[in-house]
């Protein structure tokens, strides 16, 4: 097309150059042959010359579609592109129908015809796939890739069958090859995608989301694997090769920062950074961020990171939660919370008051350490009663089911 647009520039810049220099003098052709003569301007007799080359090229070019369709020669090409054609949609047919071994067949003898050796042999491997066959597979797709228009169509093809087969390695590896021949490939970007979320390279997924997030179908599913994507980073972070906690933090804080503020801003994530703050030790900062976001967004998730926090006095915490309380004052987790923080502060009156009140609002874990502090302090009545109604919750939620009657229980 570039081509093109520049051969047309170079026309018009000549054509302009040829009139502006005709404009001084028109000039003046005679031709004479045997008496007879022919007297015209010199631009007109250029412009004939050029209509008449134009003539004979469409001529030629119509001459040689009615020689290939009426040359005998041409007969047996045009015959086998012909079952080319049909064996191409009849193994298409039984590919879909599920007739794997017919429509390998057919795809086979369809790639001895170089016009549909491509689509043939994608078509033979897949049904190669299908029948498990991944040897015949591999040696499809080499065939394809051997044309001038099949490598980037067989390597994803490759790549989606290496990603059904469970090798997200593998087809992360094609495609980040064929990523260089086609940067802008929608179809490869979200297999690539796809490949990388399966082998959790969550640091090059998130340099991958911008080109991504064209493709994507509905905002709502783009959020949701957006922010999948950014909890998975931090995940692997705080769970992956031992290391020193000061390495981890500063590597939570790099990953936080490349973190696009849309993200940031979601209670889940925040949430998630906050415990992993308090869980490497710098509890004033995950304390800082949770006061911040739930002015806001209030979520339970974010008071519960409280209890995790070892590096800031149990006193204050308790005071921030008591503060919160105040406005949700029947908040089971918040009550459950401010126990654990409590029982930290060895405030045992304030504990066992925080945990009976969690349990009234049906808060099963906190009803578990109601009863083991009343153990603790010796009120063993009080934690057997405790338990009892622990159980009487959980119960609640078991299906209903036939039981046996006590009476017909055999020793």
């Amino acid at each position: 097309m570039k081509q093109l647009v520049i051969l047309l520039l170079l026309m018009v810049v000549a054509g302009i150059g040829a009139a502006l220099w005709l404009l001084d003098d028109a000039g003046y052709v005679l031709l004479m042959r045997d008496g007879w003569q022919l007297e015209t301007t010199l631009g007109f007799a250029l412009f004939v010359l050029v209509l008449a080359a134009t003539g004979v090229a469409i001529v030629t070019l119509l001459l040689a579609a009615f020689w290939d369709v009426v040359s005998p020669f041409g007969a047996g090409g045009r015959w086998r592109n012909y079952l080319a054609r049909h064996r191409l949609q009849s193994g298409f047919y039984a590919l879909v129908d599920g007739h794997w071994q017919k429509a390998g067949r057919l795809f086979a003898a369809a790639a001895n015809a170089p016009e549909w050796r491509v689509m043939a042999a994608l078509g033979a491997a897949q049904a190669a796939f299908e029948q498990g066959d991944d040897e015949q597979m591999r040696q499809w797709l080499a065939l394809a890739q051997q044309e001038k228009r099949g490598r980037i169509a067989a390597g994803l093809l490759g790549a989606h069958l290496a990603l059904q087969q469970g090798y997200p390695g593998e087809a992360r590896n094609e495609l980040q090859v064929l990523r260089e021949l086609a940067p802008k490939n929608p179809r490869l970007l979200r297999l690539l995608g796809d490949a990388l979320a399966r082998s959790e390279a969550w640091s090059e997924l998130a340099a991958l989301l911008p080109s991504l997030r064209r493709q994507a179908r509905n905002e709502e599913e783009w959020n949701r694997f957006e922010q999948n994507v950014w909890r998975g980073w931090m995940k692997q972070v705080a769970e992956g090769p031992a290391t020193d906690a000061h390495t981890r933090l500063d590597t939570l804080r790099s990953v936080w920062k490349k973190m696009p503020d849309t993200v940031q801003q979601r209670p889940a994530v925040r949430a998630q950074y906050a415990g992993y703050l308090a869980q490497f030790g710098d509890g004033e900062a995950a304390l800082t961020l949770i006061r911040k976001t739930v002015v806001d967004h209030w979520d339970d998730r974010l008071p519960a990171i409280l209890e995790c926090i070892t590096n800031v006095a149990p006193e204050r915490l308790l005071s921030q939660l008591e503060s919160w309380l105040e406005s949700r004052p029947g908040n089971s987790t918040l009550l459950l919370t401010a126990g654990r923080v409590s029982l930290k502060a060895q405030l045992w009156g304030k504990a066992r008051a925080f945990f009976d009140a969690a349990g009234h609002a049906g808060n099963a874990t906190a009803l578990a350490e109601l009863a083991r502090l009343s153990a603790a302090l010796g009120d063993n009545q009080k934690a057997v009663a405790v338990l009892e109604e622990r159980l009487r919750l959980l119960d609640a939620h078991l299906p209903d089911l036939p039981l046996p009657q006590r009476q017909g229980i055999s020793e």
